[in-house]
């Protein structure tokens, strides 16, 4: 035979014990997680947050033949991807591809049409490059620089030129602005 004893204290009761116990529980745990040397929160990986963004920048500009005393009419189209990830460093990847002809005009970009012409320009490039920092800055510029080769459609090289383009793009907390083309320089290749 068993006997069980039993006692009630007034004003106390089994849930009260069980919401003191978790309570306990609840205080002890977050009490060693602030004491500990390595905080749980320290132990996850940093987040990596990976953006890109395409920009298109037309050219259309008269620029003078490096090669003579013509002018050549550029026109054509630059697609600029720039790929930035954030995270232990901030990353930036550029690439881009132009392309675009040339024909022979005048100083203010009028076409010339009355047979002394020669066969357009043809221009086609593709390049990637990369930059890196610690941290992400707040605001910052980047110039991007763009060589294009232009030569004659006929296959003719003696009067190909280098074609210089500048663009620039300002960057606030990672996030890059509109690409603007700053300039324009040729330079002859023979």
């Amino acid at each position: 035979m068993s006997t069980r004893t039993t006692a009630t204290i007034p004003g106390f009761s089994v849930a009260a014990l069980f919401r003191a116990t978790s309570s306990l529980v609840a205080g002890m745990t977050f009490a060693m997680v602030l004491g500990s040397p390595f905080p749980a929160f320290a132990q996850l990986p940093p987040i990596t947050t990976s953006l890109r963004y395409t920009f298109s920048v037309p050219v259309a500009k008269p620029v003078v033949n490096p090669c003579s005393t013509t002018f050549v009419l550029i026109t054509g189209n630059t697609n600029l991807t720039i790929d930035t990830s954030t995270g232990p460093e901030f990353k930036i990847f550029v690439s881009y591809l132009s392309s675009g002809s040339g024909r022979d005009a005048l100083a203010d970009g009028t076409l010339i049409s009355d047979g002394t012409q020669k066969a357009n320009y043809a221009y086609s490039g593709e390049v990637t490059s990369e930059a890196g920092s610690p941290a992400t800055p707040a605001t910052f510029i980047m110039s991007i620089p763009i060589v294009d080769y232009l030569e004659r459609s006929s296959g003719d090289t003696t009067d190909a030129f280098l074609m210089s383009s500048l663009f620039e793009t300002t960057f606030t907390n990672g996030v890059p602005g509109v690409p603007v083309l700053k300039a324009i320089d040729v330079s002859c290749v023979h």
